[in-house]
């Protein structure tokens, strides 16, 4: 019986004796203060880990009372360490812009963005009605407004469409058409080319004007 009572006592100190636990919240931004998405966030002595929202913020619960480093990364950033409490304000750390040098990636699209749980790297979407919102003077400079996306584009056909990364403008193509030419003299012009290309140039085209109107003016008759 004095044995029960040891254990018994010894366990009600256990637990009212532990320490408490809190959580460490905070925001990851660019040096202009735009949140940056996807970042991973690392308690260091704990290895824990929490990823930012679309606003920029994290959240690691059921963190022990202490003092712990805190380490933010995001793919084009350089890394950044701060040292925080628990309990304290919100944590802000601010990343600065980064040069990475990688292999030639290869980008393809899909109609819908995949979800986040199906792939093992960090994304982006980037939506139709989101660029006709912000209705940006190039896809290059709508690429940029995404978290940890930078472009570099030179030449004369910055922001244009191009025909399978030919470097051969849709303008070019659809130019010709207007001019009378036919697809087969299209097709002549360019070898490279194929018939599905030339099709694909005029629903583009399409596309891009099914929503718009235009007016003709009137002009006044003499009297």
């Amino acid at each position: 019986m004095p044995l029960l009572g040891t254990l018994v006592a010894a366990a009600l100190a256990w637990g009212g004796g532990g320490g408490t636990s809190d959580s460490l919240s905070g925001v990851v931004t660019d040096r202009a203060g735009h949140p940056i998405a996807g970042a991973v966030v690392v308690v260091s002595e704990l290895h824990r880990v929490a990823l930012t929202g679309p606003d920029g913020r994290f959240v690691v619960p059921d963190v022990p009372a202490g003092r712990y480093f805190v380490i933010a990364r995001r793919i084009g950033y350089s890394p950044a360490a701060h040292q925080v409490t628990t309990g304290a304000t919100a944590l802000k750390i601010a990343l600065e812009p980064a040069t990475l040098f990688v292999e030639p990636v290869t980008v393809t699209a899909t109609r819908e963005p995949a979800a986040e749980l199906a792939s093992p790297l960090p994304g982006a979407a980037l939506s139709e009605e989101g660029l006709r919102r912000d209705a940006t003077v190039s896809l290059a400079h709508a690429l940029e407004a995404l978290p940890g996306i930078r472009t570099l584009s030179t030449g004369g056909q910055i922001g244009k469409p191009v025909i399978r990364g030919r470097r051969l403008a849709l303008e070019h193509v659809v130019g010709m058409l207007a001019q009378g030419e036919s697809v087969e003299a299209v097709l002549e012009d360019c070898p490279w080319l194929e018939r599905e290309d030339v099709l694909a140039c005029l629903e583009y085209a399409y596309r891009a004007i099914v929503n718009e109107y235009y007016w003709p003016l009137l002009s006044e008759t003499a009297t």
